[in-house]
């Protein structure tokens, strides 16, 4: 009996782990937010928290799992005199983009179990298990290969069965005035990156007082909308340099007064230089 093999090609890949978190928060604690250059998943194990992806606000409960996709502004908060216990975990790979939406999920029964199965190898491979921060910098001299395997399987299981339930699987973001008012000024504020805005500026342009603009992002963001759209532009020259773009041509194209000036922001809101950054991005590929 002759035998014509089937080919099997991967849909998607998980090629590396950045970090996982085990983490408990309560009682009004807020995240100032982050954005990083690889996937972020986070699974809700106990309690109620708010959640912003994007332009995006949720209300997170157990059971619910938010995707981040690479560069994607996100935040936790917590109401005062309310808990929340949560576990992340961040990677990249291949064949995620186009394919898994940044969002929130409710899980199945079955992508439940692969995050309790994620979750049951921790212990294994740092050790003791006490819910602070696993990092690279806290495994174990000897580290368990087979643990990594596992959870590399798991989390690909995971987004495969996402992906595969489709557009059903994902829910709809709040619709309230103020998670309205959120996504129209942050969609504002990255249509108009290149421009040296002021909070002036952006209240006319909406049409929101700057009293109300101020309190949303503080609500939402934990900090100030300034503070928001600093971020989008440091983001903003970091992709035009990893493209080759000098910093006189983006320092003009951004409305800045001088490259020196330009330099001097960066510096401000990242913590290091452009030159800095240069070489960091060419060491990795970027």
């Amino acid at each position: 009996m002759s035998f014509t093999p089937v080919n099997i090609y991967s849909l998607l890949s998980v090629r590396r782990l950045f970090s996982i978190y085990h983490l408990s928060f309560s009682d009004g604690y807020r995240f100032s937010g982050e954005t990083h250059p690889f996937w972020e998943i986070g699974y809700i194990l106990r309690g109620t928290c708010g959640i912003t992806s994007g332009d995006s606000v949720y209300v997170c409960t157990p059971g619910d799992m938010l995707v981040h996709e690479p560069d994607r502004f996100h935040n936790i908060w917590v109401e005062d005199s309310a808990e929340c216990e949560m576990f992340t975990i961040s990677f990249d790979g291949y064949g995620f983009e186009g394919r898994l939406e940044s969002g929130k999920y409710t899980l199945s029964e079955e992508e439940r179990r692969c995050i309790e199965m994620i979750l049951s190898e921790l212990p294994r491979l740092f050790g003791g298990y006490d819910k602070t921060e696993y990092t690279q910098l806290l495994l174990t001299s000897s580290p368990d290969n087979a643990g990594y395997q596992l959870i590399k399987s798991y989390l690909e299981i995971l987004c495969l069965s996402i992906i595969r339930r489709g557009k059903n699987a994902r829910e709809n973001a709040l619709g309230d005035t103020r998670s309205l008012c959120y996504a129209k000024i942050t969609a504002f504020l990255r249509d108009n990156v290149e421009k040296p805005l002021t909070v002036g500026d952006i209240s006319r342009e909406v049409f929101e007082s700057t009293g109300k603009i101020k309190e949303i992002f503080r609500l939402f963001t934990g900090g100030g909308v300034m503070q928001y759209f600093n971020r989008l532009r440091c983001e903003y020259i970091m992709r035009r340099i990893s493209k080759g773009d000098t910093v006189r041509v983006i320092s003009a194209d951004m409305g800045f007064s001088s490259p020196a000036y330009l330099s001097y922001f960066f510096k401000r809101e990242t913590g290091m230089t452009v030159r800095e950054y240069q070489k960091a991005n060419s060491r990795t590929g970027g």
